[in-house]
């Protein structure tokens, strides 16, 4: 399995189309890579990040302590892949999310999440389970789940 693969399977995205991007991923940290030392500095993280029209300053700055896990002032290729892939996991939520919001209203009601456990054929007993889950949680107690309730209990799992 390639590390890629590997990377990705911890996360829970490794499809074919996930592994070819996280390979791409990994070219770049290579290519930016300059000394060949497995590990970014400060300095090669802005050169990739204005080669991609980042010339903020502050911006330069924000990118690379997104980076840079665990504040060593290096990023290394699992923080790398750990920021990007993460990026990919969370916008791959996002689009989870509206699709089964229905009706856009930026909520998942139970009927939206019954609707949808339908179409992908999940046993309709399953119905108890679906306001338990949204019941336990539905934060702020409206009875609906927003994108953050929705996601934070496998972002967290995933420790993204």
């Amino acid at each position: 399995m390639s590390r890629s693969k590997m990377v990705l399977s911890k996360y829970g995205a490794c499809d074919e189309h996930t592994a070819k991007t996280c390979d791409q991923f990994m070219e770049t940290f290579r290519k930016t890579d300059k000394d060949n030392n497995g590990k970014l500095s400060y300095k090669e993280v802005e050169d990739l990040l204005k080669s991609q029209g980042v010339t903020d300053p502050e911006a330069l700055a924000v990118y690379f302590q997104f980076l840079d896990c665990n504040e060593d002032d290096k990023v290394d290729e699992n923080e790398f892949l750990k920021a990007l892939v993460g990026h990919c996991v969370q916008d791959a939520w996002r689009k989870a999310f509206r699709f089964i919001d229905t009706d856009g209203n930026g909520t998942i009601e139970a009927t939206e999440l019954e609707k949808f456990m339908q179409t992908t054929q999940i046993e309709s007993s399953c119905r108890k389970s679906i306001r338990n889950f949204i019941r336990e949680h539905d934060l702020d107690g409206d009875g609906k789940l927003n994108y953050d309730e929705f996601v934070e209990k496998f972002l967290k799992n995933l420790n993204i």
